[in-house]
C-alpha cells in the first residue's frame, strides 16, 4: 500500500529527522531538579554556540523550568549558570504569552502581559552583562528583549560591539542582528541583504555565524509559504533570485560554514553528523534551492540522505484539513513530500536519495 501511495505521491520518499534540543533541553533540567548542579553547569559549557539558540528555546518552553532554575539560583545565588538558567525561563514565559503570531494578532490581554515577562528576563540578562566575568549569552539575551520587546533598542549598537569584543562573531548574538535587521522586526529588506553580506565578508571560515545567512534566507521566504494554498504546491516556484547577487551570497555561506572548498564540498556535507550540523546543512538545502544555486542543492539534498527537519519543511507542502491528510501522516508527511518535490525540481529521483 505504502509503495502505491508513492506512486501517485500522497505518502513521500522523503522522511523526517528530529534536529532540535529538545531532549537535551529536558535532560539538563532532570540534573537540576535531582540538585546535580555541577553536572549541569557542565552541560551548559559543552553546548556548541551554533546550537545555544535552540537549546534555549526549548529549555524554556519547559513548563517546569521557571521553578526549577529559581531553584537553582536560590542553592547558588552567584552562579552565572544559574542567573543564566533563570533569565531563559522567564523569556520562554514571555513566549508563550506572546505566541508565535503577529503582534497585532495577539489577544490584548496577552499582548499587556507578555512584555511583563521579557523585562523580567531583560533584567536578569542585564546584570549577568554588567559581571566582570560576563557570558556572551547574556549579549544575546539583552538583543533578544530589544527585537522583540523593543526593549531600550538605542543600546543594541553598543550591546552587539560588546559581545563581539567578548566573544566575536559569536553565532546566537549574530544570528539574533540578522533577525532585528528583517522588515518583520522593523528592518528592511535592504537593512537585512546589508548585513548578511556583512556576515559573509568578516566573519572567519568555520563559524556558525555563517549559517544564518541561509537561516534567514528561508525565513524571508516565510509569507510565501503562507500562501501556498494549491495541493503540494512548493514556495520554491516563487523564488528569490530578483536579488541580485543572493545565489552566490548563499553559495560561499555554505563554503564558509564548512570552511571548504568546492572540491571538497561533497565530502565535508557528508560528515555532517551531529544535530546542529544536520539542521543547518538543512537550513542550506532549502536556501540555495530559493536562490536558485541548484548545483549546490542537488549535492546538499543527496547528503541529506532523504532525511529533513519537520520544520520548515512541512510549511512547503499544502497540508489541508481533511481525514485524509491526517492519516497519511499529516505534518510530517509534508515535509517528506516537500524534500520529494524539491527533489523532483532539481532533476532529482526522490526514490535514488533515499536510497
Amino acid at each position: 500500500m505504502r509503495r502505491l501511495l508513492q506512486s501517485v505521491r500522497l505518502q513521500p520518499h522523503g522522511s523526517t529527522i528530529d534536529v532540535t534540543c529538545v531532549t537535551d533541553a529536558r535532560a539538563l533540567l532532570e540534573l537540576v531538579r535531582q540538585g546535580a548542579y555541577a553536572q549541569a553547569s557542565a552541560v551548559m559549557a559543552e553546548l556548541h554556540e551554533g546550537s545555544q539558540v535552540d537549546f534555549y528555546a526549548y529549555l524554556g518552553k519547559q513548563v517546569q523550568a521557571p521553578a526549577l532554575a529559581a531553584q537553582w539560583h536560590a542553592h547558588a545565588p552567584d552562579s552565572i549558570d544559574a542567573a543564566l538558567l533563570l533569565a531563559f525561563a522567564e523569556l520562554g514565559e514571555g513566549w508563550r504569552l506572546r505566541g508565535e503570531t503577529y503582534f497585532h494578532e495577539i489577544p490584548e490581554a496577552r499582548r499587556r502581559a507578555f512584555p511583563l515577562k521579557f523585562q523580567a528576563a531583560q533584567r536578569l540578562f542585564k546584570a549577568l552583562a554588567e559581571r566582570a566575568d560576563a557570558p556572551p549569552l547574556a549579549f544575546y539575551g539583552l538583543l533578544h528583549c530589544d527585537v522583540v520587546c523593543d526593549i531600550e533598542r538605542e543600546a543594541r549598537s553598543e550591546r552587539f560591539a560588546q559581545v563581539m569584543a567578548l566573544a566575536p562573531y559569536h553565532a546566537p548574538s549574530v544570528y539574533m542582528l540578522a533577525k532585528a535587521s528583517m522588515e518583520k522586526w522593523d528592518g528592511s529588506d535592504e537593512e537585512m541583504w546589508a548585513y548578511l553580506r556583512w556576515i559573509s565578508d568578516n566573519a572567519p571560515r568555520g563559524r556558525d555565524a555563517h549559517a544564518a545567512i541561509a537561516a534567514h534566507v528561508v525565513e524571508w521566504t516565510y509569507p510565501w509559504m503562507d500562501e501556498c494554498d494549491a495541493p503540494l504546491e512548493i514556495v520554491g516556484v516563487v523564488r528569490t533570485a530578483n536579488v541580485p547577487g543572493l545565489a552566490d551570497l548563499v553559495r560561499k555561506a555554505l563554503l564558509d560554514w564548512l570552511d571548504v572548498q568546492p572540491a571538497g564540498l561533497e565530502r565535508a556535507l557528508a560528515a555532517c553528523t551531529s544535530s546542529r550540523e544536520r539542521r543547518h546543512r538543512a537550513e542550506f538545502a532549502l536556501a540555495l534551492y530559493l536562490v536558485g544555486a541548484w548545483d549546490e542543492a542537488r549535492v546538499v539534498m543527496k547528503a541529506q540522505g532523504g532525511k529533513v527537519p519537520v520544520e520548515p519543511w512541512c510549511y512547503l507542502a499544502y497540508r489541508g484539513s481533511s481525514m485524509l491528510s491526517e492519516m497519511l501522516g499529516g505534518t510530517l508527511r509534508c515535509a517528506g513530500l516537500a524534500h520529494d518535490r524539491i527533489c523532483r525540481d532539481l532533476g532529482l529521483d526522490p526514490r535514488e536519495v533515499c536510497a
